[in-house]
C-alpha cells in the first residue's frame, strides 16, 4: 500500500510541475507580447523565412504542373494522336 501511496504522490507532483511550467510559458509569452518583442525571430529571420516559403509553394505548383502534364496519355502529350 505505501508504494501505491508514493506513486500518486509522486504523479500528483508531475502534473503539479507541468502545470506550472505551462503557466510560466505562457506568462513568458504575454510579457514578450505587451512589451512588443518578437520572441527569438527577427525580422530578418521573419522576411528570409516568408520568402523560402513562397518559393517553396511556387517550385511545387510548378511541380504539380509537370506532373499533370506526365500523367496525360502519349497522344494528348504529343499533339492529339495524329
Amino acid at each position: 500500500m505505501y508504494s501505491a501511496d508514493l506513486y500518486v504522490a509522486e504523479r500528483t507532483m508531475d502534473m503539479r510541475v507541468e502545470e506550472e511550467l505551462s503557466r510560466a510559458e505562457a506568462r513568458d509569452l504575454l510579457s514578450q507580447i505587451r512589451s512588443g518583442q518578437r520572441g527569438w525571430l527577427s525580422r530578418q529571420g521573419y522576411r528570409l523565412l516568408h520568402r523560402l516559403g513562397h518559393q517553396l509553394v511556387t517550385l511545387g505548383e510548378h511541380l504539380d504542373r509537370y506532373g499533370q502534364k506526365q500523367s496525360l496519355p502519349t497522344e494528348a502529350r504529343v499533339g492529339g494522336g495524329r
